[in-house]
């Protein structure tokens, strides 16, 4: 094995060693109650988790291109268990991000301004009420 390739697979060994590590702090937060889960911190594990989801796909695209066609096939194995996790907990975090307690408020309280205030000429409804919208939430408006 040339120089070039232990070099990338001891990058490659390092990212997926932190991407092991943040999927398994991950899983603890999920598994936790409702009510004692923080999702802050779940919403900041999977940011990571797609940087290292990056870091990873070009480790291996840079790997594969140099590796021997008879080792090629336990390459892209192993490149595939490790997207198909993170694939699978990009996803299960997501969805409890999106069921979390307080997402429905911040994502409906912006729709439900709009809709009462579109009453004549939508378009002035719709600035008006991010005008309304901004102020609730002390925002200086574009004027």
């Amino acid at each position: 094995m040339s120089d070039a390739m232990e070099r990338m697979k001891k990058k490659r060994r390092a990212v997926r060693s932190s991407v092991s590590k943040l999927l398994a702090r991950m899983e603890e937060e999920t598994n936790k109650g409702e009510n004692e889960r923080d999702y802050d911190s779940l919403r900041e594990m999977l940011s990571l988790l797609t940087i290292k989801e990056g870091q990873l796909t070009e480790q291996d695209r840079g790997i594969e291109e140099k590796t021997v066609t008879e080792e090629l096939d336990s390459e892209l194995e192993s490149s595939q268990e490790y997207q198909d996790r993170i694939i699978s907990w990009k996803t299960r975090a997501s969805i409890l991000i999106q069921r979390s307690p307080g997402a429905r408020e911040e994502y409906e309280a912006p729709q439900t301004l709009v809709r009462s205030s579109t009453k004549g000429n939508p378009v002035d409804g719709l600035s008006l009420s991010r005008d309304r919208a901004s102020s609730r939430l002390g925002v200086a408006g574009d004027r």
